[in-house]
C-alpha cells in the first residue's frame, strides 16, 4: 500500500513531509517488487530503509533550521509587506511579445514560507503544477527567491535563482502606494521591474516588465494571477501527486 495524507498542513512543513512520503512510497514499491521474502531479502529492506532514514533526517534537520513560524518580532510591521503572501496560491500565467500579443499560458503553483528566524521570506514557484505533470514532461519553470528584509535601508533584497534556465536575478524591493516593486537586471542586462498589486485575502496580480531605454518606458511580458488554496486544495492535490505517481 502507497502512502498518501488527508489532514490539513503547513506549507513552511511541506518539503519534510514530501521527503517522508516519498521514502516511504519507495520502500513500498521495493517490497512489492519482491518474488519471495528470504532472510537475505529482508537484510536488503532494511538497509534500504536504513539508506533513506539517514538522507531523509540530515535533510530534515536542515529544514528544522530553515523554517520559522512566523515573522522576526523587531520587524514584524515591515515583514507584512510580503508577509501576505505567505502561504500556497494556484497561479495562472500569460506571457506577451514586444507588440503585447500573447505567446503563452501556462499554469502551477506558488508556495510562500518564514525562513531563517523570520528575517526572509522564501518561496517556490512550479509550473506545471506537480499533480498536474505529465510523466516525462519537462518543468517550464522549479525556482525559488530569497526576500531579506534590510532595516539599513528600509528595502528588499531579493534573489531569484532559476535552475531551470541557469539563471539567477538580483533585485531591490520597495513598497509603492498598493503595490510592491522589484527592480533590477536581467543576466543579459535588460533593465527590469516586478511588480505585485491589487491584494486581496485570496487573489494577487504579479507582473513582469522590461525596458530596452534606460527606464524611459516600459513593456509588459508576462501577468501572473494568483489565486490562494485552501487547506483542503493543498490536501486534495499532495494525494493526487502522490497516488498518480505510485
Amino acid at each position: 500500500m502507497f502512502v498518501s495524507r488527508h489532514s490539513p498542513i503547513d506549507p513552511l512543513s511541506e518539503m519534510r513531509i514530501e521527503q517522508t512520503i516519498v521514502r516511504l512510497n519507495a520502500f513500498a514499491a521495493y517490497q512489492q517488487e519482491s518474488k519471495t521474502v528470504t532472510a537475505e531479502s529482508c537484510r536488503c529492506d532494511l538497509g534500504f530503509l536504513a539508506m533513506h532514514t539517514r538522507r531523509a533526517r540530515s535533510t530534515e534537520a536542515m529544514l528544522e533550521a530553515l523554517e520559522a513560524s512566523g515573522p522576526y518580532p523587531d520587524w514584524a510591521e515591515k515583514m507584512s509587506l510580503f508577509g501576505r503572501l505567505v502561504g500556497s496560491w494556484d497561479i495562472e500565467g500569460t506571457h506577451f511579445d514586444g507588440e503585447g500579443r500573447v505567446t503563452k499560458r501556462q499554469t502551477g503553483e506558488w508556495h510562500f514560507g518564514w525562513v531563517l528566524e523570520g528575517r526572509v521570506i522564501q518561496d517556490v514557484i512550479i509550473s506545471p503544477p506537480r499533480a498536474h505533470r505529465k510523466p516525462g514532461e519537462q518543468w517550464q519553470e522549479y525556482g525559488t527567491t530569497l526576500r531579506a528584509y534590510d532595516p539599513k535601508t528600509d528595502t528588499w533584497r531579493v534573489t531569484y535563482i532559476a535552475p531551470v534556465y541557469g539563471a539567477t536575478v538580483n533585485l531591490v524591493a520597495r513598497e509603492h502606494n498598493d503595490e510592491i516593486w522589484l527592480e533590477g537586471t536581467s543576466p543579459d542586462g535588460t533593465l527590469m521591474r516586478w511588480t505585485f498589486s491589487e491584494f486581496s485575502e485570496d487573489r494577487v496580480v504579479w507582473q513582469g516588465f522590461e525596458s530596452h531605454d534606460g527606464g524611459s518606458t516600459w513593456k509588459r511580458d508576462e501577468v501572473i494571477v494568483l489565486a490562494r488554496q485552501t487547506s483542503q486544495d493543498v490536501n486534495r492535490k499532495r494525494e493526487k501527486q502522490f497516488l498518480g505517481s505510485s
